[in-house]
């Protein structure tokens, strides 16, 4: 198979949908996707297999020198092949290009995966929202995670 990073696309906002309805609880319509799509400052990008199908995605929203991640998904069946890796590197390429000082996100406590990756990209907790994932086993604590791009050893790949 092979994989290729592209922008995200308003013309693509069903199969954003569906990834994220997979990854996410509850997930996002398409309806939502393409009115992000129409802001100036949502922006991402989505990984293509084969250049036809979307199998993950990350998308953000950015304010001057900061961003803040909505969402990072891979679909079930392409997980474990470095494909959050290679979007988080995207990312971090772009924050550099655009001057973007730190990256925020959310991650469930229960997420082990995804707090090693973010903690391989710098990513430090520097808050709490508890029962913030309402769907997850009555309320789910969100750690509030952030990244500066411009510090040395950070965006290096994910290498430790």
């Amino acid at each position: 198979m092979t994989y290729r990073i592209v922008p995200i696309r308003r013309a693509s906002a069903q199969q954003l949908a569906e990834i994220h309805q997979q990854c996410l609880s509850p997930g996002w319509h398409a309806i939502d996707f393409t009115t992000l799509c129409n802001d100036p400052a949502y922006d991402g990008f989505a990984i293509e297999e084969n250049q036809l199908k979307i199998v993950g995605f990350i998308d953000l929203h950015v304010v001057v020198d900061e961003a803040e991640v909505y969402a990072l998904c891979i679909m079930p069946g392409h997980r474990g092949k470095g494909l959050g890796r290679r979007l988080l590197v995207e990312l971090f390429k772009e924050a550099h290009k655009r001057g973007i000082r730190k990256i925020f996100l959310e991650v469930s406590e229960r997420n082990a995966s995804g707090k090693y990756l973010y903690g391989a990209f710098g990513f430090k907790e520097v808050g709490r929202r508890c029962g913030y994932y309402p769907m997850v086993d009555q309320g789910t604590t969100a750690i509030v995670l952030c990244a500066h791009p411009w510090e040395s050893g950070q965006g290096n790949g994910g290498k430790r």
